[in-house]
């Protein structure tokens, strides 16, 4: 049995659901991870340490939320699944 969702979690989701369209980027790419940049641009999270953001990433992995990749220079990359788009709306192009 996978852990439940939270409202940070879809927040998290939502935050990259608008830089990849921010990035211009298809629905099938990578997104660039700053962990820098999501905290800066996400106080109402209330996480202030890369670690909190890991778990939260390995946690949406793991029931299929989000895949991940890193690069050999150890810059993390995350794509969003089908299941994510399908429960925020999907991917509307403009």
């Amino acid at each position: 049995m996978h852990a439940k969702t939270d409202l940070t979690d879809w927040a998290l989701l939502h935050y990259l659901f608008n830089k990849s369209r921010e990035l211009n980027l298809s629905k099938d790419s990578y997104i660039p991870i700053n962990y820098k940049c999501i905290m800066n641009e996400n106080p109402m999270l209330g996480i202030s340490t890369k670690d909190p953001l890991t778990v939260r990433f390995k946690r949406l992995e793991s029931i299929g939320l989000i895949n991940s990749h890193k690069s050999i220079d150890n810059h993390k990359f995350i794509k969003l699944t089908n299941l994510t788009f399908s429960i925020i709306g999907g991917w509307q192009d403009e």
